[in-house]
């Protein structure tokens, strides 16, 4: 009777602990990222910013 219990003990996710928890975070993130989206940070920070590229020397005179 004791090597049934034995037997269930000794199951992939009792002897691997670390790899166990590694595979269900990816899943967790995984799911986040599918629930939440990638847009979500911009959409809260502001909305959707437009991005402008400037020489340096131009960069330089809206310093001053």
């Amino acid at each position: 009777m004791q090597n049934k219990n034995n037997d269930n003990d000794n199951n992939f996710f009792n002897k691997n602990p670390l790899i166990t928890f590694a595979i269900f975070s990816v899943v967790i993130i995984l799911l986040f990222k599918a629930l939440i989206g990638e847009n979500s940070t911009s959409e809260i920070a502001g909305g959707n910013k437009k991005v402008k590229q400037i020489s340096y020397s131009e960069l330089k005179s809206l310093i001053e």
